[in-house]
């Protein structure tokens, strides 16, 4: 397992156990992590940074974690959010 920041440049990581090998269940872990990295970082760029993916793709990603969760997660205002 690689370690978890919570401020540095690393992305937050979940050991493979937690997904107990599901693919939905590790889809779910991931947009969680993406989350985490979204509100620690106060910035979808900067957390995409860190993930090493596009900022649209984590975008996407938390809009997906949000319908499956059925609630708002982040209250966006306009490019940003508080």
């Amino acid at each position: 397992m690689d370690p978890l920041s919570l401020s540095g440049g690393v992305c937050y990581t979940f050991p493979k156990e937690y997904a107990n090998g599901r693919e939905g269940e590790e889809m779910l872990l991931r947009q969680m992590r993406y989350f985490m990295e979204v509100v620690d970082r106060g910035s979808f760029t900067q957390a995409a940074e860190a993930c090493f993916i596009s900022q649209s793709a984590i975008s996407q990603q938390i809009k997906a974690l949000e319908e499956e969760l059925g609630a708002q997660l982040l209250l966006r205002e306009g490019r940003r959010f508080p």
